[in-house]
């Protein structure tokens, strides 16, 4: 009974001192956050504000539906274009991304398309932990390093910089890439060299893990709930076929984001994330009552 009893006292130690040292070292343990603020590759050339707002506004008007103008696109827009369409709007926006200094100064040999399907495909072939990752605390550094390891210092900079640069297309440029990725991966001539298993992998990692978590914890607050919102989609597209094989209840996460968003006056199409989710959380409950 004492052995049993000091086995528990010097387990809960540990555990303490784990969670203290990854709190105290936790930029140790996040070298994509540590070196962001280091050196940053030096501007090719200077492009006028003027003209770099007339040529971000042209290219908002093309990725958007046509006669919405400046406002984001409604989130079944994306959906009423075929696939060619919606191919040269991706197209368009990285076009545009290829024409600004800060991405220039990147140097990009093949362009940032390209670069971002060679990103698409490293990230899917090494995906993180999400079972087990606090199982020791060598898997949970390797958890919390992941995006360092595998897309290495220049492309974590790479897409800080488009997401501070682009904040004003965050929305309907994100809302335009996931719908895109999702046919891609369903074409099997598609460009996206990845599958629908690996997008789950990455939504559990971000919803259900403690390096997923801490990671949408450092992001802005709307990047941090478009992230969560499009993680808890493909979580429920898992459940309804029977993929979610982590079991990620994803429920909790829904309650969470709708108080987060209704609280939030950042994003343009609140009301739409906000109808989507209870669908989302109504849908989920139905499915639990079923299994009861």
């Amino acid at each position: 009974m004492k052995k049993n009893k000091w086995l528990a006292v010097v387990f809960v130690a540990v555990f303490l001192i784990l969670a203290v040292v990854i709190f105290l070292h936790r930029d140790s343990f996040s070298p994509d956050e540590r070196i962001a603020t280091r050196e940053r590759p030096e501007a090719v050339s200077v492009i006028p504000e003027k003209d770099t707002r007339h040529d971000e506004k042209i290219v908002r008007k093309k990725i958007m539906s046509p006669g919405q103008k400046e406002k984001a696109p409604e989130l079944s827009d994306v959906e009423k274009g075929d696939r060619d369409q919606l191919q040269g709007r991706v197209e368009q926006f990285f076009d545009y991304l290829d024409r600004q200094d800060y991405i220039r100064a990147y140097k990009l040999e093949d362009g940032s398309y390209r670069h971002f399907l060679g990103l698409i495909s490293k990230l899917s072939s090494r995906t993180p932990v999400v079972s087990g990752e606090m199982k020791d605390l060598y898997t949970l550094r390797y958890n919390i390093a992941h995006f360092y390891r595998v897309m290495r210092k220049k492309n974590i900079l790479l897409i800080k910089d488009i997401l501070s640069n682009e904040r004003k297309m965050l929305e309907p440029v994100m809302e335009m890439l996931y719908e895109w990725g999702l046919r891609e991966i369903e074409n099997e001539s598609g460009k996206v060299e990845a599958c629908a298993g690996d997008l789950y992998e990455y939504a559990a990692f971000f919803l259900n893990t403690m390096a997923g978590k801490a990671y949408l914890l450092r992001r802005e607050s709307g990047t941090r709930m478009l992230l969560t919102y499009y993680s808890i989609i493909t979580l429920d597209m898992a459940n309804r076929e029977n993929l979610n094989r982590y079991g990620v209840d994803i429920v909790p996460h829904v309650d969470l984001l709708i108080d987060d968003i209704s609280r939030y006056s950042g994003l343009d199409h609140k009301d739409k994330y906000l109808e989507r989710l209870e669908s989302i959380r109504k849908s989920a409950g139905n499915r639990t009552k079923v299994h009861s």
